[in-house]
């Protein structure tokens, strides 16, 4: 049973983080300008309320809630400038590139997780992360075509690799973090913080960060929704020993469901390099979680 269970936690997260990466993309695109922090507002006002809601349904300790105020609001404004930064790459490039890159967040909490937290390592979790950095390489690289005007990189790669650096160490603080605040609290930290971050963003740079046709802020909430959705399940397998080594590698398998979107779907394109650093990605994170 707990195996039927764990199969289906995986694929439902996978499938969750995978198609919000494809519906933020569209979102972002049709949202015109300023469009990858409208549609950040829209999709964490989305989550927020959900979790919010989920929260006072399953209730929680206020108190224990302030306390762990300081540490919530590290992990929220790390995540916000991971986010922010996530949807400006997916302005700018593919889904299909750069949502595997961004994924690559798991090999930096792996290095973070050994060398700071004494986790064990593996020759699996060491193998992928080597894959996964090949892959990064590999799949960040433009094409030769473009290559003076973009410095070598793919569109939307120098933000997806600066995701990684702030996403590697988010999940680091919150697996730290977890098992004493609970997974329900950070979850929902890193949306109120990201809301905040947006509508300050569109007051300093002047323009109304909540201003979209309802049609596609709806698209905006759904990818946001769906990102609480993949979390939710994700943290809270982590929190289910006996369900961690079967819902973790299946749910790290998400960048494929973008990746197929992406090409199939809103056509994107990729030379062989891009494709197999894509590949490697995908099997070197999922390498780290097993």
């Amino acid at each position: 049973m707990a195996f039927a269970i764990g199969i289906a936690a995986g694929v439902a997260a996978a499938l969750c983080w995978g198609v919000s990466d494809f519906v933020a993309k569209i979102a972002i695109g049709r949202l015109g300008k300023h469009g990858d922090v409208k549609a950040l507002f829209w999709a964490r006002l989305a989550g927020m309320l959900l979790m919010l809601a989920g929260l006072l349904c399953a209730g929680f300790d206020a108190q224990a809630a302030i306390a762990w105020l300081p540490a919530l609001a590290l992990i929220g404004l790390l995540d916000f400038a991971g986010a922010y930064s996530f949807y400006r790459g997916l302005s700018k490039g593919g889904v299909s590139v750069v949502g595997p890159v961004a994924s690559s967040y798991a090999a930096l909490a792996a290095a973070i997780g050994v060398a700071l937290l004494g986790e064990p390592f593996s020759g699996m979790r060491a193998s992928g992360i080597g894959l996964t950095l090949l892959g990064v390489a590999l799949a960040s690289s433009s094409p030769l075509a473009s290559r003076k005007k973009t410095g070598g990189l793919a569109g939307g790669v120098p933000e997806a690799l600066f995701t990684i650096l702030c996403w590697g160490v988010v999940w680091t603080l919150v697996a730290a973090w977890s098992p004493s605040a609970g997974w329900m609290l950070p979850v929902l930290a890193v949306r109120v913080v990201s809301v905040a971050g947006c509508a300050a963003a569109g007051r300093l740079g002047g323009f109304k960060v909540a201003l979209a046709a309802a049609p596609l802020a709806a698209i905006a909430a759904l990818a946001g929704i769906l990102d609480a959705a993949a979390a939710s399940i994700a943290m809270w397998a982590l929190s289910q020993k006996e369900l961690v080594s079967i819902v973790v590698p299946i749910t790290s398998a998400f960048p494929a469901v973008a990746v197929v979107l992406g090409v199939f779907v809103l056509k994107e394109k990729m030379g062989w390099r891009q494709a197999l650093g894509v590949l490697a990605i995908i099997v070197g994170v999922m390498a780290i979680s097993a």
